[in-house]
């Protein structure tokens, strides 16, 4: 028994040695077990991290993640990464952001890099955001800064950014290198990262200065932006050299263009109107409510940026509506995109009505297929639909007045027909004297046992080119109505013309099928014509002989 318990205790002790060795952190001196992927989430943790660095440990093949932005208030911030120990390991900022990051320094050492990082080699820092802080050096001697990375060596940045403010003033004649977010990029890589901070040296010697990097002394940038309107100030133009506008693969933007988004379509790949095949990076707050974000952001809770026509506008816009999850009218111009989300049916921006859908792609509208009523906005989708009302509306129009259409659920057009800001029908179909069968309604209406309410009819004219007026739900027609119900409805006429036929239902049925239907509306009807006559009815105001009412 005892030599049992032994070897659980041996197995214990064997357990908790592997859990060290892979949670411990490195001490100043490295020779400890590096972490085998060491996650940072307060500051004191970073500064941790950063004195093990400079001590000796450079976590050369080890993964540091950030996994919460880190407020860096009150504190002189010492970079992480000197010439004779640099970080050589991975840093995944998980898109969180380094804030109030004060770097300054006023010494006189031969080689002074600056940063959130002063020294990099061989290694990957990607998805980190530098914000509301800045880099103020003094010294006598050469200068490396940048907000993210003052002196990076074969290193590759990318998804990375800086709003921070990078000043250097240098008291001797030595070089200095200073950008918004490297001061040198030495043959690393740069991607799909910007910088929108000022930049300002003052020195006797030689000047590398940028608006993105201070100095590329070799490698490549791909993909990414600096402010335009930021500005890169210093003391003797005659020694420097601002490389802003010759960076290969750094582009200059207006804040207008910062703040569109459309900086964030471009960094998330593509020509900028499209999303990466991978998905989105980079997000901004545009038109959604939480913001706006004058610059992108690699947070999701702010927004994914498309680039799509917007109600209201000839050309596209960027947006953080997904057109993909929105309704687009085919028969709107320009292929607009609209806002249904409030689930009404009516565009929230415009106006404009949500197009109905159908259960299968075969035959839209038909008997067997169709057109699915579910709101207020849908049902007069149908109804401009059925009267080819809707731009673009298909060719010939007498297709459209076959459409069959199909309620799936109650609707309330208006809760008060009294009030002045009620909601006014047009009816359904109606007559051109030339070519009557091309206008009137002959589609299927399956009500589905729901109850449309608060229809208010109330017309003065008929349809410009005709001589008499056709008033209800449905105007003028050769339709099938199945299982309706129309209450708290009223149908209003006051006409000039000649001949007026007004129904709760429909004004003048020629022909078709109603069934199961009830009608509870008010019809109101007079004429101002001479010789004019009116046939009304609560449910039709006339119907032909071989109408199947039942």
């Amino acid at each position: 028994m005892a030599k049992k318990s032994q070897r659980i205790w041996m197995i214990l002790v064997g357990l908790c040695i592997g859990f060290l060795a892979t949670f411990v952190m490195p001490n100043k001196s490295g020779k400890e077990i590096h972490a085998a992927n060491l996650t940072i989430g307060t500051l004191a943790q970073l500064e941790q991290f950063r004195n093990d660095v400079n001590g000796g440990n450079d976590y050369s093949g080890e993964t540091i993640e950030l996994s919460a932005d880190i407020d860096l208030t009150g504190v002189s911030w010492v970079p992480i990464g000197i010439s004779s120990c640099p970080f050589k390991g991975i840093f995944n900022g998980n898109g969180h952001t380094i804030s109030y990051m004060a770097v300054s320094i006023n010494q006189n050492a031969s080689d002074v890099s600056v940063g959130l990082f002063g020294v990099t080699d061989f290694a990957t820092i990607q998805n980190i955001g530098i914000i509301n802080s800045s880099i103020d050096v003094q010294c006598s001697n050469g200068v490396f800064a940048g907000s993210l990375v003052g002196k990076s060596n074969s290193t590759a940045v990318s998804n990375s950014y800086s709003t921070a403010d990078v000043n250097v003033a240098n008291t001797d004649s030595s070089d200095v290198y200073v950008g918004g977010l490297l001061g040198q990029n030495n043959s690393g890589t740069v991607s799909n990262s910007y910088s929108v901070g000022n930049v300002e040296v003052s020195s006797s010697g030689n000047k590398y200065m940028g608006k993105l990097i201070g100095k590329q002394a070799s490698g490549t940038v791909t993909n990414s932006y600096y402010l335009n309107s930021s500005t890169v100030t210093t003391n003797d133009e005659n020694t420097t050299t601002n490389n802003t506008s010759t960076l290969s693969g750094a582009n200059s933007k207006t804040m207008a263009q910062f703040k569109s988004g459309e900086v964030a379509c471009l960094l998330n790949g593509g020509d900028g109107t499209t999303i990466s095949s991978g998905g989105a990076i980079w997000y901004q707050s545009i038109d959604n409510g939480i913001g706006p974000d004058n610059y992108p952001l690699l947070k999701s809770t702010r927004g994914t940026v498309y680039y799509a026509y917007k109600c209201g506008m000839s050309t596209k816009a960027y947006t953080n509506t997904d057109p993909e999850a929105i309704s687009t009218d085919p028969w709107a111009s320009n292929e607009t995109s609209h806002d249904f989300t409030d689930g009404t049916g009516f565009c929230a921006n415009c106006g404009m009505y949500q197009k109905c859908t159908t259960e299968t792609s075969s035959n839209p509208g038909s008997a067997s297929n169709p057109y699915l009523i579910t709101n207020l906005g849908q049902l007069y989708w149908y109804a401009a639909f059925v009267n080819c009302e809707l731009d673009k509306c298909q060719d010939p129009p007498s297709y459209n007045r076959n459409a069959c259409g199909k309620l799936l659920n109650d609707i309330v057009i208006n809760d008060d027909i009294n009030s002045e800001n009620a909601r006014l029908w047009k009816p359904m179909g109606h007559c051109n004297s030339s070519n009557a069968s091309m206008y009137r309604y002959g589609g299927t209406f399956y009500g589905n046992n729901h109850t449309i309410s608060g229809m208010k009819v109330n017309m003065t004219e008929p349809w410009p080119t005709e001589s008499s007026l056709y008033a209800g739900f449905i105007g003028y027609s050769f339709c099938r109505v199945y299982d309706l119900t129309i209450e708290n409805s009223s149908v209003t006429v006051n006409a000039s013309c000649n001949r007026s036929y007004i129904g709760g239902l429909c004004g003048n049925s020629e022909g078709g099928e109603c069934s199961n239907c009830k009608i509870d509306c008010d019809v109101y009807a007079s004429s101002s014509a001479n010789n004019g006559y009116i046939t009304a009815g609560v449910l039709f105001g006339i119907t032909k002989s071989d109408y199947t009412l039942s």
